[in-house]
């Protein structure tokens, strides 16, 4: 005899059935679903080349303009705009095979001549972007899709730069001139969202590009809006104001979003890298005593402690690049254990024991804390000190570009993260003033390693090359290495991002659950 199911089995599978077909056919997070994102501030110019904001490049750039190559989420590079790439034996050139039918918003194809006019007007900008080309001299084309980037001095960092230049239409950008970037109707990208709407300094509306070079973006609309205060970012996202927020969250604020049920938050090391600085050229600090008697004085610990309140927050480095850097051999040890005594006695055989100076810091968190501590260290070795806190723009101009100042509390932002972006910007003497060494460092030793470190391909030949960089660097100590901050992504739970590429902060690699 034939089984019959019971009823209360019969009406809860028309329940099932009722519900699956209703969800399938209005989805609670349809790819139509604009992503609310909230951002610091925006900047009042797309010109990705005569900028050097970070809310220009996370907020814009990476939505609005393509990259030769692009980092998965291990950290490897991998091709992107291009097919192939090969290097010259001497690392004096790469040649580079562009995809076909890439095409820029307007529905032009993107070809070498692009790639050519990129570099060559990157290396006239005024913004970041030039220093990321400093060591290239030009680039030629072979044919529509065939082009070789030549280096003036060879390279293998190359490759972690090109990761981070945006590629701009030769022709439109010309056509635009000194107007470029400067509204919607007069920008230009290949990038996976164009510009629909720019309200400046409050928010900017994205939609997908469809021909994009890696697929259609999953999510179609993108409001991107200015949220100046990180708490009401905090609390934009537990409500569901906010999708995603393009900033670390406030510490004390880490734990309220990992227990929200409608949050998820990934974490990363900052490309913000944290030190004392020192002016190598002029005044106390260009006698090495006085740099090693800091750098036996200041408990490194305590640093990281304040600027990221406790130690699970940050990442101590021995060095001017962080833990994720490629090539990174490290130092197993910081070689100046904490020793005021010593410290007090190279400051007395220097002549400066009594002597005044002044510490020079930001006034945003936690520099003045940063310097206020540094000012205790001082004390302790028989040096009085005072602190002077400055607006960014002042320190930028005082501190980097001119030099005024024998002691400071800096940071310098690596968005590529290789030995050679952070160890030559910090201490080759041609990077001397704003390109980054702002101590005005200057070794000729140090700079032949350096040069002898850019050409190696092999990957352990070149951690044993810049291990001899950062022998160098201990001794001479042109800087006292604090810390990489731990950063973070906070997002709403509908959303998924591709393993660890929260913190490329491109927003075609998030989709709706």
């Amino acid at each position: 005899m034939r089984r019959t199911m019971p009823a209360f089995y019969s009406i809860c599978l028309a329940f099932m059935m009722i519900f699956c077909c209703g969800a399938a056919a209005v989805p609670a997070h349809g790819a139509e679903r604009q992503m609310v994102i909230g951002i610091p501030g925006l900047p009042d110019n797309a010109d990705c080349q005569n900028t050097s904001s970070v809310y220009n490049r996370i907020g814009l750039n990476q939505q609005i303009y393509d990259y030769l190559l692009r980092k998965d989420g291990e950290g490897k590079i991998q091709p992107h705009l291009v097919e192939s790439y090969e290097f010259a034996e001497d690392a004096s050139s790469c040649t580079m095979k562009l995809k076909k039918g890439i095409k820029f918003w307007d529905g032009t194809g993107m070809t070498a001549k692009d790639v050519q006019y990129t570099i060559a007007r990157a290396k006239t900008a005024t913004g970041s972007v030039k220093g990321y080309c400093s060591d290239i001299s030009h680039a030629e084309v072979i044919d529509d899709h065939t082009f070789k980037i030549v280096m003036g001095n060879p390279n293998v960092a190359l490759l972690e730069y090109l990761t981070v230049i945006p590629i701009m239409s030769a022709d439109f950008t010309e056509a635009c001139g000194k107007e470029y970037g400067t509204d919607v109707d007069k920008i230009m990208g290949s990038g996976p969202y164009m510009v629909k709407e720019w309200k400046f300094g409050e928010y900017m509306v994205f939609e997908a590009f469809e021909d994009f070079v890696a697929g259609p973006p999953p999510v179609k609309s993108i409001l991107l809006k200015v949220i100046s205060d990180t708490n009401a970012a905090v609390i934009a996202l537990q409500t569901g104001e906010v999708d995603l927020y393009l900033n670390d969250v406030p510490y004390i604020s880490l734990a309220d979003l990992e227990s929200a049920r409608n949050v998820q938050v990934d974490y990363f090391s900052s490309p913000r890298y944290n030190y004392v600085l020192f002016n190598a050229e002029s005044g106390m600090f260009s006698d090495v005593r006085m740099r090693h008697a800091v750098a036996y004085a200041v408990d490194r610990e305590e640093m990281l402690i304040i600027g990221c309140e406790d130690l699970e927050n940050g990442f101590l480095v021995n060095s001017p690049a962080g833990p994720d850097f490629t090539a990174n051999p490290g130092f197993e040890k910081w070689p100046f254990a904490l020793d005021a005594g010593k410290a007090a006695q190279l400051v007395k055989e220097a002549g400066n024991e009594g002597r005044e100076v002044v510490v020079y810091t930001l006034t945003v968190d936690p520099y003045p804390k940063l310097a206020t501590k540094l000012q205790d260290f001082l004390s302790k070795i028989g040096l009085k000190s005072s602190i002077v806190q400055m607006e960014n723009s002042a320190y930028v101009n005082d501190i980097c570009k001119n030099g005024k100042f024998e002691i400071a509390i800096c940071f310098n932002n690596f968005p590529a993260k290789d030995m050679d972006v952070a160890i030559s910007a910090q201490l080759h003497t041609s990077k001397a003033g704003m390109s980054g060494n702002y101590g005005r460092y200057r070794s000729s030793e140090m700079d032949r390693r350096i040069l002898e470190a850019k050409v190696i391909t092999d990957p352990e030949k070149r951690k044993e090359a810049y291990q001899k960089v950062l022998d160098l660097f201990a001794g001479d100590v042109p800087s006292v290495p604090l810390y990489f901050a731990k950063s973070s992504r906070a997002y709403s739970s509908a959303l998924k991002v591709e393993p660890n590429c929260a913190q490329y902060d491109k927003f075609y690699l998030y989709s709706w659950k």
